[in-house]
């Protein structure tokens, strides 16, 4: 467990979290191997896909706000 800084004091809510987290901690070493590698594999084709969609949501703001030019301008041409 990395200790914080001496200036830094712990509340007894931090020290509570602390030592949940080191007893998580300690029931995870040695765990299933194939559980671990599953649940990674989830996380990288989560990340990839929160990508893409990230960038197919860029794309289509791009080509809406486009034709939202394109219409507005036709339309006040249709109208002069």
């Amino acid at each position: 467990m990395s200790e914080l800084p001496p200036e830094q004091e712990i509340s007894p809510v931090e020290q509570r979290l602390l030592h949940l987290l080191d007893a998580l901690r300690g029931e995870t070493e040695g765990g299933d191997g194939a559980f671990v590698g599953s649940v990674m594999r989830q996380v990288r084709v989560q990340s990839l896909l929160r990508e893409l969609l990230g960038a197919v949501g860029g794309l289509t703001s791009a080509v809406r706000e486009a034709l939202a030019i394109l219409l507005g301008s036709a339309q006040s041409r249709e109208s002069r």
